[in-house]
């Protein structure tokens, strides 16, 4: 199941931005809001949630990836993306790192 809380009231901090409508509402470019935004950012998570990971990777191979992060990914071993990416000790610039990898990685053995 999957909820999304909105909860943003008229704003003060945001002064003449949120005068006319919720935080949520306020334009950050010409085509999105804070909202389209969050809502685009769950999709992409979810996608990113049912991307597999090769239970054979070598994370100790991986150049860019923080040690924590290979230990810990060698440690406990994630199926997908949204596993690694909730793993204490593996930040978001690492999750990017793999995506990186196995993007390279597959493209490579594309062309071979």
């Amino acid at each position: 199941m999957k909820a999304l809380i909105l909860n943003s009231g008229m704003g003060s901090r945001m002064g003449v931005l949120t005068s006319e409508h919720p935080k949520c509402m306020t334009e950050i470019s010409p085509l999105e809001t804070i909202l389209s935004r969050q809502l685009r950012q769950i999709e992409e998570f979810s996608r990113l949630e049912e991307k597999k990971l090769p239970a054979d990777i070598d994370y100790a191979s991986i150049v860019g990836l923080r040690l924590e992060a290979r230990e810990k990914l060698e440690k406990i071993r994630p199926e997908n993306f949204g596993q690694a990416s909730r793993i204490s000790g593996v930040s978001p610039a690492d999750v990017s790192v793999l995506l990186v990898y196995l993007e390279h990685t597959i493209l490579e053995h594309a062309y071979i």
